[in-house]
């Protein structure tokens, strides 16, 4: 995944709560950003990079 895709606010996130996982895919929608790690779990952020779900 390149990480130009990969909004700031959702990188920071990542850094200080899931460092050492990458980011295998990102799906935007116009409410939300959907984001699938390595190891499995699948996070979802609204519109304002907010974490709404963790699957």
């Amino acid at each position: 995944m390149p990480v130009l895709l990969i909004p700031q606010a959702i990188k920071n996130y990542l850094k200080d709560n899931y460092a050492g996982q990458s980011v295998k895919k990102i799906e935007m929608n116009k409410n939300e950003y959907e984001v699938e790690l390595t190891n499995g779990l699948d996070l979802t952020f609204n519109k304002h990079f907010q974490l709404i779900d963790i699957d």
